[in-house]
């Protein structure tokens, strides 16, 4: 789709496209940063492995209290693995923090065109607010440091699932040796998924946050932001791609005078959310910088399957098709069929918006992010009105 942008749309084409750009370079960046934790993460898994296997040796007597005595007693096993995560994913947050923060001054002066003034945080100051700013709110409603939440991670989340993994074995009547193999195996999969959640989030927490220091640091540049969310497939019951409230968001403008709303919701707005806040410039003509009208492309679309991109899985092994279009993600979604607008937004929410009875940008509250239940937009879980 060739599409003849106005100065100004260019302009704003050019500032997605350089933030998209950005982004992938970044979950790149994450990836490959992800490999740091992980043999530290490996070793504590064969540490406790081989803990289990010692303190189940000589446990004829198998029982649920015998399970939580010995998952209790990992917490001082894990001390250590706990710290190195938590400094890990700080040094990874830093990292891509001081990379955005040129980024972005690079992007909103569109290659030295816009003089602007650039932000100056050493790296001291950066691992400072990412170690010291609690995250939470939209992040299991619970505001949490970086440290609280990697020890919440091993202490409630891996023990919990590695408790019932061994009382799973224990009924089955496996010896220590298979229980001690079910202790790594659990282990192994849930910290990897957890410290992939942690370190996208955090390292995206820190994109944004060297985004939001740009534009402050230039307000007679930027007079507001726009909310950019993903054009990817949606599935709402597993939370994969792009999900509800992001996409009801995407394109929603924030601080302008013009604008319904001073400030957008948190960005990032949930685990491994992706979205960016765009900067809403002064036009070319206020800037002093006369442009030509262009030719150029729509945004970028990717349909996925409905499976976790983790570290080590490409993002080519999950999508079925590409293409561009013009718009937001309203306009993405209703281009779409019926089954990929179900998965997207469920089918109630799906069946009303295709009978008129709802729109597509009413679905989120855009002070909070909130996704409205069917109660609080008027209507029962079934789709009739209350």
């Amino acid at each position: 789709m060739i599409e003849k942008l106005s100065p100004d749309e260019l302009k704003d084409f050019v500032t997605l496209t350089r933030n998209v750009e950005w982004q992938y370079r970044l979950d790149q960046f994450t990836d490959e940063s992800l490999l740091r934790l992980q043999s530290a993460i490996d070793q504590t898994g064969k540490e406790l492995q081989g803990y289990v296997r010692r303190r189940g040796r000589n446990i004829t007597d198998w029982s649920k209290q015998r399970v939580k005595e010995i998952t209790n007693e990992m917490d001082t096993l894990t001390v250590g693995v706990r710290s190195q995560t938590a400094a890990g994913i700080s040094e990874i947050a830093t990292e891509a923090g001081l990379a955005a923060l040129k980024e972005h001054a690079s992007i909103l002066s569109f290659k030295g065109a816009i003089a602007v003034n650039s932000v100056s945080l050493s790296s001291n100051q950066l691992l400072s607010l990412v170690q010291n700013t609690p995250l939470g709110g939209t992040f299991s409603g619970t505001t949490r440091t970086l440290q609280d939440w990697v020890d919440n991670m091993f202490t409630t989340t891996m023990q919990n699932d590695i408790k019932k993994e061994m009382t799973v074995g224990m009924l089955r009547g496996e010896g220590y040796k298979k229980l001690s193999n079910r202790v790594r195996s659990t282990f192994s999969k849930v910290t990897k998924r957890e410290a992939i959640t942690l370190t996208r989030s955090y390292v995206q927490s820190a994109n944004v946050g060297a985004q939001k220091a740009v534009y402050k640091a230039n307000p007679d540049v930027v007079k507001g932001v726009k909310w950019s969310s993903i054009l990817e497939s949606g599935y709402k019951k597993t939370g994969r791609g792009t999900c509800v409230r992001c996409a009801v968001l995407d394109g929603e403008i924030f601080g302008t005078e013009d604008s319904l709303y001073d400030y957008p919701p948190p960005c990032p707005l949930h685990p491994r959310c992706r979205c960016n806040l765009l900067p809403v410039t002064k036009t070319w003509k206020e800037l002093g910088l006369p442009l030509d009208e262009i030719k150029s492309q729509a945004r970028h679309y990717v349909k996925r399957t409905n499976v976790n991109i983790d570290a080590g899985r490409s993002y080519k092994q999950t999508a079925y098709e590409k293409g561009v279009v013009k718009g937001n993600y309203k306009e993405f979604f209703e281009g779409q069929s019926k089954v990929f607008q179900k998965n997207a937004v469920g089918k109630v929410r799906q069946s009303l918006i295709a009978r008129n009875q709802l729109e597509f940008k009413d679905l989120v509250d855009k002070k909070t992010g909130k996704l409205f239940s069917l109660n609080e937009l008027g209507f029962t879980i079934t789709g009739k009105r209350l």
